[in-house]
């Protein structure tokens, strides 16, 4: 080969490269393939969050509308049989989130377990099972895939050992309904959970996780009541929704009071007139959802005459605690007010309906700090602290922050403070995408302590 035909070669094997690396960025596209997604492990960009299932609908929301720029850009990945397993998978626009526009995100979002999920695993060091998306072999269609994870949060929350396409996997970033502290308390230490799987007894390392702790948002918890269900008889309630004072919500959760034709409401009127028996449906120690009843209606730990939540010896998820207390006539449980169930209704706390307005306004305090932990023991590339920290913004600040029922903006971060507004007076209309209630920024901030009284943080 002559001089000018090996240039000639290299120019056209420079040029098969370039086109082949065009070919290759054309190929990326959203929303991805199954393939696609589940190759970001080891050619992409992957995160394994875990924790709060009140949080869930905000945190897979958030992902799909700004991260990916909408649930049509994305695959979203949530499980089957065992509904506690998510991934969220797009080649992100570029800029966002450290994002070159060409390369795959998977997000996996695990609240088996709830906060829990999100802290134990961090302090000590181990790792919980999460989607494999390697493991699954088709999709029900370009944008949701439901794999089938098989065990019950009940029988396999403790011991971790589901089956179906998961994989043990470290928790990098841990999303808690609470400062990690709460879970440390003696009525909620996730104690339960197998040490084998999870780690040895740690209540002192969750209270120094507390210190790198970033709050993140407000979330609004309600009190729910199956008033759906009832034969006749018994009769059915003679009002919704119920208007229980909170010192009368505290005797039940206690089991204090285990009949509801033995409640009154707050006029003192009878709730129900016939013989209907209270079940008390919780979630597990370890869950944020329970730290916050628990602490918040029930005083526990955070008084000195504070009582501590009776009952079941709980469900590992919001949607499960819900199912459960839904098939029950009577049955009474806790979660975030964006929750519904078709027989289960929100309680008027103190003559208080839940909201976020009142929360935001100072009428109704069961409300708790959402946080997030980094796992200092991961060791995140570039490109995953990059996205980790664009995304706690994107869920502390108001602009981007969830907008659902339940969420209100935090003070405290996110460049929320000049919005701050005592009368009421919606500080954002819906975004699209990111859900269809106004968000409301808190002139009050918990400072990360659940127990402590609400203080003015404009």
């Amino acid at each position: 080969m002559n001089r000018n035909a090996k240039i000639a070669a290299a120019v056209a094997a420079i040029l098969g490269t370039v086109a082949g690396a065009d070919s290759a960025l054309a190929q990326v596209s959203n929303p991805p393939s199954l393939a696609a997604a589940a190759a970001a492990t080891t050619n992409g960009v992957t995160l394994y969050i875990a924790g709060s299932s009140a949080a869930k609908n905000a945190v897979l929301g958030a992902l799909q509308a700004d991260i990916c720029g909408g649930a049509s850009n994305a695959l979203t990945f949530s499980s089957t049989s065992n509904t506690n397993f998510f991934a969220v998978s797009c080649a992100p626009a570029s800029g966002k989130a450290g994002a070159d526009g060409n390369t795959y995100y998977t997000i996996y979002y695990r609240d088996e377990g709830g906060s829990v999920a999100g802290a134990l695993p961090i302090v000590n060091n181990v790792s919980i099972n999460q989607l494999d998306l390697t493991q699954i072999s088709s999709c029900a269609s370009s944008t949701v895939c439901n794999p089938v994870v098989v065990g019950g949060s009940t029988a396999n929350g403790a011991t971790d050992n589901f089956t179906g396409p998961v994989t043990q996997q470290p928790v990098q970033l841990g999303i808690l309904d609470v400062e990690p502290a709460a879970l440390a308390t003696t009525n909620n230490y996730p104690k339960g959970y197998s040490t084998t799987v999870w780690g040895p007894t740690n209540p002192a390392g969750l209270v120094s996780l507390s210190s790198s702790a970033t709050a993140l948002f407000d979330e609004v918890y309600g009190i729910f009541v199956n008033t759906g269900t009832q034969a006749t008889p018994p009769a059915p309630f003679t009002e919704s929704p119920l208007l229980l004072s909170k010192q009368m919500v505290e005797q039940i959760l206690a089991k204090s009071v285990t009949n509801w034709s033995l409640v009154t409401d707050v006029n003192g009127k009878p709730v129900n007139n016939s013989s209907l028996g209270i079940t008390v449906v919780n979630r597990e120690p370890g869950s944020g959802s329970r730290a916050a009843t628990d602490l918040l209606i029930m005083g526990d730990t955070c008084q000195t005459a504070g009582k501590s939540l009776g009952g079941s010896t709980g469900y590992f998820s919001t949607s499960d605690v819900l199912a459960a207390a839904n098939s029950v006539a009577g049955a009474i449980t806790y979660a975030t007010i964006d929750q519904s169930a078709s027989n289960m209704t929100q309680v008027s706390l103190n003559g208080i309906t839940p909201s976020n307005l009142a929360a935001a306004t100072g009428q109704y305090d069961f409300w708790v700090e959402a946080t997030v932990v980094t796992n200092p023991n991961a060791s995140l590339s570039s490109l995953q602290k990059a996205f980790v920290s664009y995304f706690t913004s994107d869920l502390q600040a108001i602009a981007t922050a969830p907008h659902l029922a339940d969420v209100i903006a935090n003070p405290s971060v996110g460049g929320n403070t000049a919005a701050v507004n005592t009368a009421g007076t919606a500080s954002l209309t819906t975004v699209p995408g990111l859900g269809t209630a106004t968000i409301y920024v808190n002139p009050f901030s918990r400072s990360k302590v659940t127990c402590a009284l609400p203080s003015y943080a404009p």
